[in-house]
């Protein structure tokens, strides 16, 4: 095999010249690419710089895992509709998935699929990059290279790839196709979700009293605001044990983290619980009259123990994106809860109207994108506990 393979030269490549040859006539036609801007996203990064190499302009800027963050500010000046001080020095970027979450990229309106990533999910992230509100063009241009008729024998990724995208579709109302022209669209089975929906802008209902109280301020005490705004980033203190939704926080630390990728409210007594936004923020709230008192013996400690936990995290997501796997200890626990609930009913249903609603309910949860899905299984599940404890416990006592 390494012989054979060794016989094959760049010239070879079929794939890279059709790739040139819509570089050089398709892919930057003014009435189809405005901004004269391309995304091209290969879940490899020796695919990335071989790209690189093959290209061969100047104005190419190659992102993996190993300078997406010292890159951060050149990627959002040259292909952000959002920054402020905008740049043309780079037209094409090349990428893998670390990417595919967390930035905009929407000047560009054409985006190319280098590959088909084994995580069907990641097409989506993917295609968010560039679809977005600001976005110059009316129209977003998906390319998309297939695996060879021979390749997909072996490992059949095609159909992998469309059968997920579908229930994306099925699940979401989606009405445009991503990945295939055999994709159907059907809105109808979208209906099956408007609870979900509802419940997710109840979650932001609740969040917005908060950020309301923040503009009020700003408005009626400007010096109060910006004297806040220019705490320090390491601002610590300590608060007086109190309730907060029946829960007394005593001996715990709250604990925010970001990155420009991420951003991680923690929860840290013996363990490390990541809260969502809505629930760090009520453990945050007080009125000004509250006095600080020492912080706890244990804090420092449990700081540490949040940035061991977020650098985990980090290390994870980066590794899984690298190499287009979606490992189930990067995700919440929630999300992790609910998907282990989900894949237990799925082995019991029979009914395959019932078994299509939870694999559209286990995609919802698995995105992340409504997290009242994951909290209402999470209760699921410690509800079926508690019962099946009680039925240990009767079949012990009889």
């Amino acid at each position: 095999m390494y012989i054979d393979w060794s016989v094959v030269t760049d010239a070879d490549d079929s794939k890279f010249a059709k790739f040139n040859e819509l570089l050089k006539h398709e892919l930057f036609r003014v009435e189809r690419n405005p901004e004269q801007k391309l995304v091209v996203f290969s879940e490899s990064i020796n695919t990335v710089e071989y790209l690189a190499k093959r290209i061969n302009r100047k104005d190419v800027l190659v992102i993996s895992a190993k300078n997406r963050s010292n890159l951060f500010k050149t990627i959002r000046e040259n292909f952000d509709a959002n920054f402020k001080n905008k740049l043309n020095d780079y037209n094409i970027i090349l990428t893998t998935d670390v990417l595919a979450e967390g930035i905009n990229l929407h000047r560009s309106n054409v985006i190319v699929n280098y590959d088909t990533p084994w995580n069907s999910t990641r097409l989506m992230q993917r295609i968010g990059r560039v679809n977005r509100i600001g976005s110059v063009s009316k129209h977003i241009y998906n390319y998309v290279f297939y695996p060879s008729r021979q390749g997909n024998r072996e490992i059949n990724l095609n159909q992998i790839a469309l059968s997920k995208i579908q229930t994306f579709h099925s699940t979401f109302g989606e009405d445009n196709q991503i990945y295939s022209q055999n994709e159907v669209i059907d809105r109808n089975l979208s209906k099956l979700f408007d609870e979900a929906m509802k419940e997710q802008k109840k979650d932001l209902n609740q969040e917005l009293p908060y950020y309301e109280e923040l503009r009020t301020l700003y408005k009626t005490n400007r010096r109060e605001y910006n004297r806040i705004a220019k705490l320090s980033l390491r601002s610590r203190t300590g608060r007086a044990s109190r309730a907060v939704d029946g829960v007394t926080l005593s001996g715990d630390t709250l604990v925010f983290l970001k990155t420009n990728f991420r951003k991680v409210f923690f929860l840290v007594s013996e363990n490390v619980k990541e809260l969502s936004v809505l629930d760090a923020l009520k453990y945050f709230k007080a009125t000004p009259e509250e006095l600080a008192v020492e912080r706890i013996e244990q804090h420092h400690n449990h700081v540490e123990k949040a940035l061991r936990k977020f650098h985990t995290i980090q290390e994870e997501e980066i590794k899984n994106q690298e190499f287009g796997q979606d490992d189930p200890s990067s995700r919440g626990a929630q999300v992790s809860t609910a998907l282990n609930l989900l894949s237990n009913f799925m082995r019991e249903i029979d009914d395959s109207e019932l078994y299509l609603k939870v694999t559209q309910l286990k995609t919802l949860a698995e995105r992340g994108v409504i997290t009242y899905i994951s909290k209402r299984l999470q209760r699921i599940q410690k509800d079926l506990r508690r019962v099946s404890g009680k039925a240990r416990m009767t079949h012990d006592e009889a």
